[in-house]
């Protein structure tokens, strides 16, 4: 029987993914525990909780205050790095600190057992804390910035876990240089579901240790499509496959197969290339490369006059190709071997079109919180804007006023309101950023539209949660202060104070199609 290498390979790569999930398994009894009667129990060789009744008094009495002193449960990283153990730790109250945060100081000394491993790098540490419901965020130095993906997601994982232990945080959010620092997934989720984006990302790891180069054949690249409206290009992220870091002609072909999710988005190109020819990369002597895409005769002969779906189709083109393939700045439409003139695009006159000339129409997805009609909670909805438009709070402030509207929204729209109708009547406003305070300085129409329109405590709750919800979307903003014609507002109609800037309400935010928070 002849058996050759790349057999043996994959044989050894099925093993050693094998093994991996086997040693991964064990992480999940860690992660369930909950703080509600749960035993934990101190072992050598499996993971340090059980839930068991047998030794519950045993457990029962180890987390018991003795002489002042609190026990808190705190989670490490075994000594291979394979899962989260269990250690108990006890310190006496500090006056000036949350049990929270005194946890967190515990995760940042670091065990006391040699079999475990600290959570963070030496130097790691926190400049301070929010804490909103059962959110916490944690505003650490730039060391933490030092560690490795796989490092941060199991600091969350462990952060999360000890926190949870304690009964009110269930997720947690870390920050550094006033930025929320994002592996895996979801930057906000609670520990089991940090443990298993831990775990996958441990067996993509193993998995691409073991393939060779030449057997990598799929990766994950950024196409754009039109928005549903057909007014800008929007990015979807799809798994592609290659044979050559430079194949073109498939990350062409999922472009033509059109998005895989049609709630935003629609297919953009409508043709197909020159029938027999294929794309080509060509590098210059630094390493930068051009694309040269083949349009069909057909396509080019339609050339009457570039219109803004024709300019869609295009730039969906330019903006997949130069994201996706290393170094590409930018692509030459031909035909039969010619370059086609599209003098309405090409800036430069070269030929060549890259993102700078399209620009304008990359479109964004802008996040607004309305309430429902039914007055239960926010419904998160995305309205399609020009990337331009952004970053601009002024803009982002006057679309959420404009109220709900079929134009750029999702389909869930139909059973949303804005109680307050600001879209008739505009009011002007400015707006100010200090630290992490957003300052909208409303003129008096705007509340006097609040005192008329507002009739219940509920409408007048959800119209300020709507807005700082959805101005605390902006990355960097935290808190929002309302202001009239330059001064502290006490209150909207007499409910809710405002005379201290507000934080972000995640309990107020309905699940997507539920209705339920």
């Amino acid at each position: 029987m002849r058996v050759n290498k790349r057999t043996i390979r994959r044989t050894g790569l099925i093993l050693a993914v094998l093994m991996c999930c086997m040693s991964l398994s064990g992480c999940y009894s860690v992660m369930g525990t909950s703080n509600s009667g749960s035993t934990i129990v101190q072992q050598e060789s499996a993971p340090y909780v059980d839930t068991g009744e047998a030794d519950s008094a045993v457990a029962e009495d180890a987390i018991q205050e003795d002489d002042g002193e609190r026990a808190y449960v705190l989670y490490f990283p075994n000594e291979d790095y394979t899962r989260l153990t269990v250690e108990v730790a006890y310190k006496a109250a500090d006056e000036g600190k949350s049990r929270e945060e005194t946890a967190i100081d515990l995760l940042l000394a670091g065990p006391s057992s040699d079999d475990l491993r600290p959570v963070f790098d030496e130097g790691v540490k926190v400049t301070r804390y929010e804490q909103s419901l059962d959110l916490m965020n944690i505003y650490f130095t730039t060391d933490l910035l030092n560690m490795s993906d796989e490092d941060i997601l199991r600091a969350q994982a462990a952060v999360a876990n000890t926190l949870t232990e304690l009964g009110e945080v269930k997720r947690v959010a870390f920050f550094c240089e006033g930025r929320l620092i994002k592996v895996g997934n979801q930057p906000l989720m609670p520990g089991q579901a940090i443990q298993e984006e831990l775990d996958a990302y441990i067996m993509r790891k193993l998995i691409d240790q073991f393939m060779l180069p030449e057997e990598i054949t799929q990766r994950e690249v950024v196409l754009y499509f039109t928005d549903a409206n057909k007014r800008y290009m929007l990015p979807e992220t799809r798994t592609v496959r290659f044979t050559s870091d430079d194949d073109a002609d498939y990350i062409l072909d999922a472009l033509f197969r059109g998005p895989s999710s049609t709630e935003y988005l629609s297919a953009s190109v409508s043709f197909k290339l020159e029938e027999g020819q294929k794309t080509a990369v060509s590098r210059d002597s630094r390493g930068y490369a051009t694309v040269e895409v083949p349009l069909s005769q057909d396509y080019v002969t339609d050339f009457a006059e570039f219109d803004k779906q024709r300019t869609l189709e295009l730039g969906a083109i330019v903006y997949s190709l130069t994201g996706s393939i290393d170094q590409v700045r930018d692509v030459k439409f031909i035909c039969n071997g010619e370059r086609v003139l599209m003098d309405e695009l090409d800036v430069n006159g070269d030929g060549r079109l890259s993102r700078l000339d399209f620009l304008d129409y990359v479109g964004n997805r802008l996040v607004l919180y309305y309430p429902d009609k039914q007055m239960t909670g926010l419904q998160k909805i995305q309205r399609i804007i020009s990337c331009n438009s952004y970053h601009d709070i002024d803009m982002r402030l006057q679309e959420l006023l404009k109220g709900p509207s079929k134009i750029g929204i999702s389909s869930s729209e139909g059973n949303l309101t804005w109680p307050v109708d600001t879209a008739a009547q505009m009011p002007g406003f400015t707006t100010k950023v200090e630290e992490d305070i957003l300052y909208i300085d409303f003129d008096s129409s705007f509340y006097n539209l609040c005192v008329n329109s507002l009739t219940q405590q509920q409408e007048e709750y959800l119209t300020v949660y709507a807005i700082v919800n959805t101005m605390t979307e902006v990355t960097g903003i935290r808190r929002v202060a309302f202001l009239r014609d330059g001064q502290p507002v006490e209150t909207l109609k007499g409910n809710i104070r405002l005379s201290e800037p507000l934080m972000r309400n995640p309990g107020v935010i309905l699940n997507s199609g539920t209705g339920e928070r």
